[in-house]
């Protein structure tokens, strides 16, 4: 059987789904901010399915705003900070967004935007290493090479499915874009992305 993904000398593996936000995995992930990025605060809340089932749904907003956004929400865990980034993630050759609600992390980046030696984050690549160890997760940043990033490619993947990072702040999708939405997406994208430094 010439398709046997069975057979030990295959070398099959099973796809990974494709998502548009950044997953840490456990080792090293690489990436590159490269638009648009916020901060915010995010709850969660239980959404009804159409089946009927609860899922758990994020329910985000600027910071001056949580006040009046979860006065009246039922959360499932405490309101947390959030940063938000456009990125490119080289793991997976994708632009992607990445959510970050650890301290350690945000910490680590502010850290390094403060260095003489690395300065603001989208001049450089970020190593983010994630470590697992029984139950306990720890996660550390350092700056990576400057000059790795395909820029062409990036702003291929850019425009073929443009985002609006701002859209989270309306808990809405940032890759559904109006026909509109669209070029304002992408020349918000083009202004950043032409002053980052390769």
């Amino acid at each position: 059987m010439t398709d046997d993904f069975f057979s030990p000398e295959s070398d099959y593996q099973v796809p990974a789904s494709a998502s548009k936000y950044t997953k840490l995995e456990q080792g090293e992930t690489r990436i590159r901010l490269i638009g648009e990025y916020i901060k915010g605060s995010v709850g969660w809340i239980n959404e009804t399915q159409k089946d009927g089932t609860l899922s758990p749904k994020p329910l985000r907003c600027k910071d001056e705003e949580a006040e009046a956004t979860y006065a009246e929400v039922n959360l499932k865990d405490p309101v947390r900070h959030f940063w938000a980034m456009t990125i490119w993630n080289y793991n997976t050759s994708a632009v992607e967004i990445l959510e970050i609600t650890q301290k350690t992390v945000m910490t680590a980046i502010m850290g390094l935007n403060k260095s003489v030696d690395w300065g603001h984050p989208t001049g450089y690549d970020m190593v983010i290493t994630k470590t697992v160890v029984g139950d306990r997760t720890t996660y550390g940043v350092q700056g990576g090479r400057k000059s790795l990033l395909e820029a062409e490619e990036v702003r291929a993947a850019f425009h073929a499915n443009p985002l609006s990072i701002r859209k989270l702040y309306t808990n809405e999708d940032p890759w559904d874009l109006s026909d509109i939405e669209k070029p304002a997406a992408v020349e918000v994208f083009e202004k950043i992305f032409n002053d980052l430094p390769f």
